[in-house]
């Protein structure tokens, strides 16, 4: 509970720094951008730990190397956990990311259409970096989550 009201917080005082110097409908967008915003980073926060976390931690326990002992110790495996969960939050923030950049006029169907490869490219080579093996199961499940969003 300290955290969301820390969060909160903070939130407050960055927007009451930068709003002097927005529009009127930048500040609007803003207002009404920040709660759909918070919630989907939340939702994408909780499927790693819900869905992808167990299928890739099942998967790389089957790789074995002679004789040398497999162990997860629990700052690896929180590392791991909360490493997974902010990235996916942050993918499932990209709809509205996007949302509030065409309402803002940056972005209209024609760039989209234009650049799509260039995402998929992108969007590839990211989820290579912050993939935590180096399984193709866990690369793939990444991408898929970012692609579709």
């Amino acid at each position: 509970m300290t955290n969301y009201y820390s969060k909160t917080n903070t939130s407050h005082e960055i927007y009451k720094f930068i709003s002097p110097g927005l529009y009127p409908k930048e500040k609007k967008i803003i207002i009404w951008g920040a709660a759909p915003l918070y919630i989907m980073f939340l939702v994408g926060a909780t499927v790693p730990t819900v869905f992808f976390i167990t299928v890739v931690l099942s998967t790389l326990s089957q790789y074995y190397v002679l004789g040398v002992g497999q162990t997860v110790t629990l700052v690896n495996y929180i590392s791991f956990v909360l490493s997974t969960s902010i990235t996916v939050g942050l993918m499932f923030c990209m709809p509205n990311v996007a949302g509030i950049l065409t309402y803002m006029g940056v972005l209209n169907s024609i760039v989209l259409q234009k650049y799509r490869k260039h995402y998929i490219v992108a969007s590839m080579v990211f989820s290579a970096v912050v993939t935590p093996g180096p399984d193709i199961l866990s690369l793939i499940m990444l991408e898929t989550l970012e692609y579709s969003s």
